[in-house]
């Protein structure tokens, strides 16, 4: 994520420098001891879609489950 209007090309470099971590041998490792995977996204637009899938997951089921900020 990043503030609006950052220039595509810091966009570009920060989604680059991400994934070269992501693709680490070490940090896979360190997802995987703590029960998980790498993100399966690769671009900006990829990481946007799960984001947004995830909003419309999670607020869905906390409308299901009640709560409130309360």
């Amino acid at each position: 994520m990043a503030p609006a209007k950052t220039p595509q090309q810091m966009v570009d470099r920060i989604s680059q420098e991400a994934l070269r971590a992501i693709e680490s041998p070490d940090l896979r490792e360190r997802w995987r001891a703590m029960g998980s995977e790498p993100p399966a996204v690769r671009t900006p637009a990829e990481f946007t879609a799960f984001v947004e899938r995830e909003r419309r997951l999670y607020a869905e089921l906390v409308k299901r489950s009640g709560a409130t900020a309360d």
